[in-house]
């Protein structure tokens, strides 16, 4: 099948192949974060009990016991400590895993990164090497399904160290790759042509624990978020994992699992996904088409106030599923769903 909803690059990214784009303005703050980090350890591990002589009160009266115990606990103790060396580590990983060099006082050198710029996998073998494969519900990089898909070592410039970015082509087939602001983008993975869908994702050993819609570059809306998690579920992957629905820069919505994203797109009368395919078809759920079905003539309707949209059945007043209509608007009808594009311009 293809996918019928699909998105194109922003504009403003319509010539970024060949140049570091924004590289040094989106990695310098967090060369700043990690410099911050790396004060807050050196000034942590300063006032450490376990390098600061405790020297008990003169005298032993009470306040003096007291004054004792409030600067012990102003002392950074061995867990604060590992909780900041393990900031300033991921920190260090956010920008060397992309491709960053990054001195010893946490500046990074610019003079070595001259080469980085945005690359475009134009051919199929480079777009081969990024797509994933399935098997018993799991993400493999191989046909053999020996190399499952783990993001623990890949990265994502908004995320973090864990995560990756993916693209779905119109057909279906997911690319996934490590992120590399000013070098690798969503648009990379398939040099810049139009996608499905769009985001971020986290496994696990080939298991899918975390997917978003989240792409500066292809701004993909719920329709491009369902069509990815349809694919998915039609190669078996348990729904499980936890969604990320980004609905603008500001606005954003986390659910634990696919059951509790339908049920809130219920709640708030968004159409399901099957109603979102048949939608496709929407210059062609016309009387003209829909009456001369046979052996019951049907109507399209759309009034949520009494029932729900869809195709109905003029005879059992019944709604006729909408994957039939679909099936039969292709068969009988040779129509086919339309290619709706979310435009570039202006993103």
């Amino acid at each position: 099948m293809k996918y019928p909803y699909l998105s194109q690059v922003g504009q403003r990214y319509s010539s970024e192949v060949g140049t570091s784009g924004v590289r040094q303005d989106a990695l310098e703050p967090l060369a700043v974060k990690l410099r911050t980090a790396m004060a807050d350890l050196k000034s942590a591990l300063a006032t450490s009990p376990s390098v600061q002589p405790v020297v008990p009160p003169s005298g032993g009266g009470v306040k003096a016991l007291i004054k004792l115990h409030e600067s012990q606990q102003k002392e950074a103790g061995p867990g604060e400590i590992e909780r900041l060396r393990a900031k300033m580590e991921q920190l260090r990983q956010w920008l060397t895993r992309q491709g960053v060099l990054v001195g010893r006082d946490g500046e990074i050198l610019w003079q070595e990164d001259t080469a980085k710029v945005v690359v475009y996998d134009r051919d199929l073998t480079a777009q081969g090497m990024t797509r994933i494969r399935f098997s018993g519900g799991r993400l493999f990089w191989d046909d053999n399904h020996l190399n499952p898909l783990d993001t623990t070592r890949m990265m994502t410039h908004f995320s973090g160290p864990g995560y990756a970015i993916y693209v779905m082509s119109k057909e279906g087939n997911i690319h996934v790759s490590s992120h590399s602001v000013g070098h690798r983008h969503h648009s990379s993975l398939l040099a810049g042509g139009n996608v499905a869908g769009a985001g971020e994702l986290k496994a696990i050993n080939g298991w899918l624990a975390y997917l978003s819609n989240k792409s500066g570059h292809y701004a993909p809306n719920l329709d491009h978020l369902i069509q990815t998690l349809h694919q998915l579920d039609k190669h078996g992957v348990p729904m499980t994992f936890e969604i990320l629905h980004v609905v603008s820069r500001v606005e954003q919505h986390s659910y634990r699992n696919a059951d509790a994203l339908i049920k809130a797109l219920q709640l708030d009368e968004q159409p399901d996904y099957e109603l979102n395919k048949l939608l496709a078809y929407h210059t062609d759920l016309t009387d003209k088409v829909l009456l001369r079905h046979s052996p019951n003539p049907w109507k399209w309707r759309w009034d949520p106030a009494n029932q729900k949209p869809g195709v109905y059945d003029l005879v059992t007043f019944e709604m006729v599923p909408h994957k039939a209509v679909r099936t039969r608007l292709k068969r009988d009808q040779g129509l086919f769903a339309k290619e709706e594009l979310q435009s570039g311009c202006f993103r």
